[in-house]
């Protein structure tokens, strides 16, 4: 099979990441990991136009491609679940439903801009039975919820974007058991679907039981494949 995304050579600007190369295949749970400050954060960060490169080359489907900034990665077929769902992840002054449609703009808006609120409630509404985001309403402020079900919000943001790739960073960082086994099983729907996943976690555990293959960074370079 071919893969469905290449990275080759990729250095970011600020050489957190040097020399980056690996692929991802449709279906396939691609770990990362490394200890704090290893680059992997950066790494994401870098595929997804969050931070420059300097070199390197990112190709999906034979085609290179440039993510100069996360609106053209979106474009592109790309997601990202942030490390810090409170500081980059979610908007915390929104309902889930504002939440969930923020990286849909068009699909929720008339081509003269005006916002369509029925199919905004549609969307959220499939996201939240789909993905079982425990809540009454879809208006409730995204803060009153727990953390797993912040987490599972961000998840239906970027699958409601239909993204190729899903880049995912600690994941499970300050989500109790049971809600970690849920967003698993949601990886493993994604999966079956056929998105291409990179799971970034410093648990090695974590990394082990939910990867297909895993790759080791130590100061911003990959340095081993374990399979």
């Amino acid at each position: 099979a071919e893969p469905i995304l290449k990275i080759e050579n990729l250095s970011s600007a600020d050489e957190t990441v040097k020399d980056a190369a690996f692929e991802l295949y449709q279906g396939e749970v691609l770990g990362f990991y490394g200890v704090q400050g290893a680059g992997r954060t950066e790494l994401l960060e870098t595929i997804f136009g969050l931070r420059k490169k300097s070199s390197g080359r990112i190709i999906m489907a034979d085609t290179v491609i440039e993510n100069t900034n996360p609106s053209v990665a979106i474009e592109n077929g790309f997601a990202m679940v942030t490390e810090d769902r409170k500081r980059s992840g979610l908007f915390q002054n929104m309902s889930i439903l504002e939440n969930i449609n923020i990286s849909n703009a068009s699909s929720v808006s008339t081509s003269s801009g005006l916002i369509k609120k029925n199919r905004m409630k549609e969307i959220a509404e499939k996201y939240r039975n789909d993905i079982g985001i425990k809540v009454n309403d879809v208006n409730q402020n995204v803060m009153q919820l727990s953390g797993g079900n912040q987490q599972k919000v961000i998840i239906g943001r970027w699958l409601a974007s239909g993204p190729k790739i899903f880049l995912v960073d600690e994941l499970t960082r300050g989500v109790d058991v049971g809600a970690k086994a849920e967003i698993f099983n949601l990886l493993k729907k994604m999966r079956a679907d056929g998105l291409g996943i990179v799971l970034v976690s410093s648990e090695i555990q974590e990394v082990i039981a939910e990867s297909d293959r895993v790759l080791v960074m130590r100061n911003g370079r990959i340095v081993k494949e374990l399979k």
